[in-house]
């Protein structure tokens, strides 16, 4: 699998020498932890997404890669010479994958 087609976030934050902000669940969900505190049976379960953007350039690459690691704009020239990486051709168009996973929290009987 190419970098592109894999989530950027990690790889381009330590790229660059940035600290990533992580935020949401893996797998160690507050909510499925009190649940089963109250005797509820759950399991949590992952699903992934790609919203991945359309863009026109490599400039808006850049900008849009430093919007996504909510970097300060003096960011963007240190990741344009990264952007390439992540970007890819879909039917003609330049293309930057954005990976995410959504926790669903399953009730088992």
């Amino acid at each position: 699998m190419r970098k592109a087609e894999e989530s950027f976030r990690e790889d381009l934050a330590r790229k660059i020498g940035v600290e990533l902000r992580t935020y949401g669940c893996e797998n160690d969900c507050y909510l499925k932890g009190r649940l089963e505190e109250s005797g509820c049976m759950v399991k949590c379960e992952s699903i992934n997404h790609d919203f991945g953007q359309p863009v026109d350039n490599l400039d808006e690459a850049s900008r849009f890669l430093c919007w996504q690691l909510k970097l300060e704009e003096r960011y963007v020239e240190k990741i344009s010479k990264y952007a390439q990486d992540y970007i890819i051709e879909r039917d003609g168009v330049m293309y930057i994958p954005i990976k995410r996973n959504s926790c669903v929290l399953v009730f088992e009987r």
